[in-house]
């Protein structure tokens, strides 16, 4: 039995995970989410809460200075705000000793955990490395509801460099196989929410706001804690509209799918993209340029994000009525159907290259190849690489062999993969890659600092 470390993110699916490992290891929870540790202690398990551990309580040495971690921090690479960049710069130094003292103590021959730009996941990466102990990656698959991602390396979604890498050089890879694990029962209890006001009590305490950020900084780029209920208060209303199943949607149109706005400062814009309604004014903007050139005019219909309501205002949707504005509306049908998909860097981009569907990008992400999409390289030409994406359409052997790529290097099948109703299955298949790349681990070659496949090739 393995020593795995398992730090905490997605409070239920990680939980349930961590059951059915324990029938074959010993497992340790570590979590940074003050949130997440309020529900597992619920639960009547024993976490270790990284967001309480204080500075003068710990005491084991460290050699390194937290900067690796930190350029790998959404938040910190983010804000402009000097107090959470010092606040981070702080909880970074008392992670990476905490983190190294607890692998070492612990002798932990492995580390899970999720697919994150977090600081936690940055310090955990950093000391694992150090150490020489292997990281698990887990995220939600590249094929929605098909497959799940186990990768003994980071995904760095947003670096569209390495990425190119790894396509270069994917014959020279390592293939992590999966190993078969014996059956066993699986029941889980039912889980226990915790109440109302010890749920408010923590968010008042932890979450990140003016009053705690030098002691608690919020290691997530996330709101603060009125904009917190806000957001919540706005997604509810969102559900218990109507939806937008009455509206006619054009034969021809271009699809516009919207992100949240923070996605514009937290990873690198060259386009300089203020918010999602700039995004949707330049969009809009070149369209009617395009729309000049060609026998058909195109729509455009700009779909909102589930999770990120209210990226766009009443008075911008009321100043351009000539768009369609979708909330509650599916977006399969969409991509289907569109003539073209553009986005900052969406997965829905990723997901339409998939139906072979042109698409035009504005941020880095992991698909935004030039043999794959369209990338906006100058607002001035948006058009001209719009009707180009239109005229040209999609390689379908490159989305092919992109695809073929991922499903053999970094996703396992889950067939009705879903963290909020996952199956055991799930949870048997990703045992079974865990074992796998414990396996791999013990039998590469492997240097302090070097242990990811992409690592070997790279070296």
């Amino acid at each position: 039995m393995a020593n795995i470390l398992f730090l905490i993110h997605k409070k239920r699916f990680d939980f349930l995970l961590y059951q059915y490992l324990k029938n074959f290891h010993h497992v340790r929870l570590m979590t940074s989410d003050p949130m997440s540790g309020l529900f597992l202690k619920k639960q009547g398990e024993d976490v270790i809460d990284l967001f309480r551990i204080k500075p003068d309580k710990i005491d084991a040495p460290l050699s390194s200075l937290p900067k690796d971690a930190l350029r790998e921090t959404g938040l910190y690479n983010a804000t402009s705000d000097n107090s959470i960049k010092k606040a981070l710069e702080r909880q970074a130094v008392v992670y990476l000793k905490f983190m190294k003292h607890f692998i070492k103590r612990n002798r932990i021959d492995l580390v899970l955990t999720q697919e994150k730009i977090f600081l936690d996941v940055a310090c955990i990466t950093e000391i694992a490395k150090a150490e020489n102990v292997p990281v698990c990656y887990l995220g939600a698959g590249f094929f929605r509801g098909k497959t799940a991602s186990v990768c003994l390396e980071r995904l760095e979604l947003t670096n569209t460099e390495i990425w190119a890498k790894r396509r270069a050089l994917q014959e020279k890879r390592p293939v992590i196989p999966s190993i078969n694990i014996a059956e066993v029962p699986f029941s889980p209890k039912p889980l226990k929410n915790p109440g109302g006001m010890a749920s408010v009590w923590q968010k008042i305490k932890y979450q990140r706001n003016p009053f705690w950020v030098s002691k608690h900084p919020d290691l997530r780029p996330s709101r603060k804690l009125l904009e917190d209920f806000q957001h919540k208060a706005a997604k509810k209303r969102i559900r218990k509209s109507a939806g937008n199943s009455n509206i006619q949607i054009p034969e021809a149109f271009v699809l516009l799918t919207l992100q949240g706005n923070e996605i514009c400062s937290q990873i690198p814009n060259f386009l300089g993209i203020q918010n999602m309604e700039h995004l949707t004014y330049l969009v809009k903007s070149a369209l009617n340029e395009l729309n000049k050139e060609i026998n058909q005019p195109l729509h455009l219909i700009a779909k909102e994000h589930p999770n990120r309501p209210g990226v766009i205002s009443p008075l911008f949707k009321e100043k351009h009525s000539e768009i369609i504005f979708l909330n509650r509306y599916p977006i399969e049908p969409l991509l289907e159907n569109a003539k073209l998909v553009v986005t900052f860097n969406s997965l829905s981009g990723f997901e339409a290259i998939l139906k072979y569907k042109p698409v035009v990008t504005f941020g880095p992400i992991f698909y935004a190849q030039p043999d794959l999409v369209y990338p906006a390289v100058s607002l001035n030409d948006l058009s001209n690489v719009m009707k180009r994406a239109i005229m040209s359409g999609c390689d379908k052997a490159a989305v092919d062999h992109f695809s073929s790529f991922l499903k053999q290097y970094y996703d396992i099948e889950c067939p009705g993969f879903s963290r909020k109703k996952p199956a055991v299955e799930v949870f048997k298949r990703i045992a079974s890659r865990i074992e796998g790349i414990l396996e791999f681990a013990k039998t590469s070659p492997a240097h302090p600092g070097v242990w990811t496949p992409l690592d070997f090739v790279l070296k």
